[in-house]
């Protein structure tokens, strides 16, 4: 990469560090981390509707995580910055090769080539989905109506299975199941 190109993307840097900054900046004075009730506007959550609490709950945990992707950008536009000055700028992280200047004019902190990002990406879906995909524990729990069994609900046949476990505790008539 040419120092014309460098420049270039080192400006493209600076103006991406700015606008992350101020969107940071904008979210701070929006909202400066008031619990829930306060954000309201109310003095107590007794007389707000539950589904208005939790909306609002909604919008300040997607702030937050706006916040932290913001963070996060700042934090790559940064590396990458130290990248143009150690001259390893568009030089890919995990396999040394250079970064394609297409893939640098759109993600300018970009700091893999397109082959590693895929790699990446599919080992990120692999945890994932092993992670979805893996078995709960079956185990006895103590609980006030005597030792259960925990197991996984999507697993178990819905059919007779919780009208039995419901008549096990009894019925309107009497104190336990007969």
């Amino acid at each position: 990469m040419d120092e014309n190109n460098r420049k270039d993307f080192k400006k493209r840097l600076e103006e991406l560090e700015m606008e992350n900054q101020n969107l940071l900046e904008e979210m701070d004075e929006d909202f400066n981390g008031e619990n829930v009730k306060e954000s309201l506007g109310e003095l107590s959550g007794y007389d707000n509707h539950p589904a208005d609490t939790g909306t609002e709950l909604f919008f300040i945990e997607h702030s937050n995580g706006r916040k932290s992707m913001y963070k996060d950008n700042l934090q790559d536009i940064e590396d990458a910055k130290i990248r143009i000055n150690n001259g390893k700028y568009g030089i890919c992280t995990e396999c040394e090769t250079e970064i394609d200047k297409e893939r640098l004019e759109i993600l300018p902190q970009a700091n893999l080539c397109i082959e590693c990002a895929l790699k990446k990406d599919e080992m990120i879906k692999k945890v994932e989905d092993s992670l979805k995909t893996k078995p709960v524990n079956v185990e006895d729990v103590e609980t006030p109506f005597g030792v259960r069994k925990v197991v996984d609900p999507i697993k178990e046949s819905r059919d007779m299975g919780i009208f039995e476990d419901l008549m096990e505790f009894g019925t309107g008539q009497s104190p336990e199941g007969e």
